[in-house]
């Protein structure tokens, strides 16, 4: 686990998996699904882990550090691009400043990557 004052508020997009449930589906539903795009997803949260395969975002924190909740583990490979939104945090780091992402950061290199409490998705064409 990152130490409280290492942690950062991390929003992450990824390409996320998708299915179709229920029932059957002939080859047109089957074409159609197919080469419908892939969503992309988006979320921030503290980043509480990070190692060679995932980033790990707790979307609530106690302030201690302590316990966390809404967790979430977003796995690397999948990640176009991140932003910290707030440096580290803890007693001992001030009040860092808000530093938002410009819309046209464009993709970071695939070792970057996270998440958030808030879930935005959107179908890319």
């Amino acid at each position: 686990m990152i130490p409280l004052a290492e942690r950062v508020l991390l929003q992450l997009w990824w390409t996320d998996a998708t299915n179709v449930a229920g029932g059957w589906h002939d080859a047109e539903d089957l074409a159609r699904f197919a080469t419908n795009g892939a969503w992309e997803a988006s979320n921030t949260g503290w980043l509480v882990h990070e190692d060679d395969l995932c980033y790990v975002l707790a979307g609530r924190m106690t302030d201690d550090g302590a316990n966390v909740g809404l967790i979430e583990r977003i796995p690397k490979a999948a990640v176009t691009r991140k932003a910290v939104l707030r440096g580290q945090c803890g007693p001992d780091a001030g009040s860092p400043a808000v530093t938002p992402a410009a819309p046209d950061d464009g993709p970071l290199p695939m070792s970057w990557a996270t998440s958030t409490s808030t879930l935005t998705a959107r179908l890319m064409a």
